[in-house]
């Protein structure tokens, strides 16, 4: 994983081991305690443009999608005429 991937606790435990140790003590983080072992390290790399394109478009038009259902929602819902009938209904069975 890169840095900032984890919660700070883990990455920072984790950054700081060398290759083909174990944490001297139990990392806590919100899930819980860890023991880490660091089997190794890879560079970081850029995934070039072309082949993340198609994804990020993917995932601007879903955002696109949602927001505008979102709005549509909130516009129909302002329009709509809502009646409790419950509150005139006798459910004494009279």
């Amino acid at each position: 994983f890169a840095k900032g991937q984890m919660v700070p606790e883990f990455s920072k435990a984790v950054w700081a081991l060398p290759v083909g140790t174990i944490t001297t003590k139990p990392v806590k983080t919100q899930f819980g305690y860890h023991v880490i072992y660091l089997e190794g390290k890879q560079p970081e790399t850029v995934t070039p443009y072309d082949k993340v394109k198609d994804k990020i478009i993917m995932s601007l038009k879903q955002k696109q999608f949602s927001a505008k259902i979102a709005e549509m929602g909130k516009e129909l819902r302002s329009k709509a005429k809502i009646v409790d009938y419950t509150k005139e209904t006798n459910t004494t069975g009279k």
